[in-house]
């Protein structure tokens, strides 16, 4: 993610907008109005997305680029109706805009395609794939919103971690509180929020296991520094621990993202009251470490 800041100067007042950014910021004119049309562009914490608005002297704007969500896959609709949108998340692809974008979203994704009513109502981390519930309208998002609050959706995910655990299955209670890094979190004897993760081991070959995790609690991060703190960091998640390779028999087996994977998720529909259970594919790079792990 590149940054750059620009500051309107007294000649530049009302000057278009993409005009002046080109002009003081380095940046082609046409990387700045990409910029601007993404929605990386930010007054203080307002986006600016009209190309021709007439600037102010003494403005600060920042330019925030990143090409990197751009190339990303779109998601896959497992369902659709009048209430509810039920996607694959590819990995990568943020569930809501970042400070780069706000149309290369999961979120910007739907509005684009299925109206600007479209809410989320719970997330999956950047580098995690899988089932993903949107709302389609603001009755489905408050009653969509109580099951993520009151814990009665079911969640079961994959996970590939590294070296071990204590038992093939049970249940991981750490509390969580935030870590020193930003944007991290750690387990903790004192204070912090409960979180419980009940756990089973699918398959083994040393040093990876398949794991199925179904999260009882749906804190931030809760998988990941679970398993991290209980000795089976995931593959590929430095922030916890995990290592990005590993020898596994005769090859090398490498993860670009933390491979962990929402695979069914289960609640109450909004309207019709009845129970659905979604599953998502596990995506290509997940896939083929679980294969080289059973074989």
């Amino acid at each position: 993610m590149k940054r750059v800041s620009v500051t309107v100067a007294a000649e530049d007042a009302g000057q278009r907008l993409d005009k002046v950014l080109a002009a003081r910021s380095g940046l082609s004119r046409g990387a700045c109005r990409r910029a601007i049309a993404e929605g990386g562009v930010w007054l203080q914490r307002r986006r600016l997305k009209r190309l021709s608005l007439p600037v102010e002297a003494g403005w600060v704007l920042e330019i925030v680029l990143d090409e990197a969500y751009s190339s990303l896959p779109e998601p896959a609709v497992l369902h659709k109706d009048a209430a509810l949108l039920v996607v694959a998340k590819p990995p990568g692809l943020p569930t809501q805009g970042t400070l780069a974008s706000d149309r290369h979203s999961v979120l910007g994704w739907a509005q684009e395609r299925f109206g600007r009513e479209v809410r989320t109502v719970h997330r999956l981390d950047v580098g995690t794939s899988g089932v993903l519930v949107l709302a389609r309208t603001p009755r489905a998002a408050t009653l969509l919103a109580a099951q993520f609050q009151e814990g009665t959706v079911e969640k079961r995910y994959l996970a590939i971690g590294v070296e071990g655990l204590p038992e093939p299955e049970g249940t991981l209670r750490g509390r969580l509180k935030p870590a020193a890094r930003r944007g991290s979190f750690e387990v903790t004897g004192h204070g912090g929020v409960p979180a419980e993760t009940d756990y089973r081991v699918l398959a083994t070959r040393p040093p990876l296991l398949l794991i199925e995790a179904r999260p009882r609690t749906g804190r931030t991060h809760q998988i990941r520094v679970h398993l991290s703190a209980a000795g089976a960091p995931l593959l590929g998640d430095g922030r916890y621990g995990g290592p990005r390779r590993v020898v596994l028999g005769d090859t090398e087996v490498a993860a670009e993202r933390p491979l962990l994977h929402a695979a069914t998720l289960a609640f109450t529909q909004p309207f019709s009251l009845e129970r659905a259970t979604f599953e998502a594919p596990t995506p290509a790079d997940f896939a083929a470490v679980a294969a080289s792990l059973r074989t």
